[in-house]
């Protein structure tokens, strides 16, 4: 019985990624709770039927690293 899978060959997904390339304002206001955006933003979406849980936080820290790189 295999208790472990090797996930590195696995294709992942990040939803979306918003680069501020000037230091300008933003010319049309932006949806509530994107305020404050930095140079890098890392997004994720969830469905109603998809939970933000511990491990999709976990999923979206390990892009953040990845995209560190």
């Amino acid at each position: 019985m295999e208790l472990e899978k090797d996930l590195s060959m696995k294709r992942q997904l990040l939803d979306i990624i918003i680069l501020r390339r000037d230091t300008g304002g933003f010319v049309d206001p932006l949806p509530d709770g994107l305020e404050g955006m930095k140079k890098h933003n890392l997004l994720t979406f969830k469905s109603i039927r998809e939970p933000l849980d511990d491990w999709a936080l976990k999923e979206l820290t390990g892009h953040y690293v990845n995209y560190r790189k």
